[in-house]
């Protein structure tokens, strides 16, 4: 088990859950998928999508460099989305 994605997981399911689209994520510190797709799909909401899917496809792109067109910072303010990215 890695502490860090136990972590991962944990505040994605506490930050996340009960959020449309979001679902849970399986807290049990290993790395795989799972956790990967959480990770998408709390992405999608900050995001303001609504009807989140397993994959960055070109709705959360286009959403994304419309918002953050030359990236995202730290300093942007936004930290769950720093934190998820």
């Amino acid at each position: 088990m890695d502490q860090m994605v136990l972590k991962t997981q944990q505040w994605l399911n506490n930050t996340y859950r009960g959020k449309t689209g979001f679902g849970s994520v399986v807290e049990d510190g290993a790395t795989g998928w799972d956790t990967i797709y959480g990770l998408i799909r709390a992405l999608q909401i900050e995001l303001g999508i609504t009807a989140t899917a397993n994959n960055f496809g070109p709705g959360t792109q286009s959403r994304f460099r419309n918002r953050w067109p030359n990236g995202i910072s730290q300093s942007d303010g936004d930290s769950n989305v720093y934190a998820i990215i």
